[in-house]
């Protein structure tokens, strides 16, 4: 994407559109340093590509999450196996809060 900012669920349409603004405006030099005579807003109104790029950058990031979504995880089997507890893993309050969560989910029940 044009902007270093992550998707985080909240800021995502502001993201996505200072993204396509970074983006028609990067389009709009190339163009003009090509000797194509477009205005901004010609580019902003019907370029195709511009949400194309958006949709293959947000694959592409949303790929490269899962990655180390998966590396973390393969990571914590590895070190279950090896018999380590959750505690020595993620740390006292991490395992207090997990066992806050299960003894709220018996009560429930």
């Amino acid at each position: 994407m044009a902007s270093k900012a992550n998707l985080d669920g909240k800021n995502d349409e502001a993201t996505l559109q200072n993204s396509a603004t970074k983006l028609t405006r990067l389009i709009f030099e190339i163009s003009r340093s090509l000797g194509f005579d477009l205005r901004e807003t010609d580019i902003q109104t019907s370029a195709y590509a511009s949400d194309g790029w958006v949709k293959r950058d947000l694959l592409a990031m949303n790929s490269q999450q899962a990655m180390c979504n998966i590396a973390d995880i393969l990571w914590m089997q590895t070190r279950l196996l090896r018999g380590e507890s959750s505690v020595q893993i993620f740390g006292e309050s991490v395992a207090d809060a997990a066992i806050e969560n299960d003894e709220k989910k018996a009560k429930k029940k």
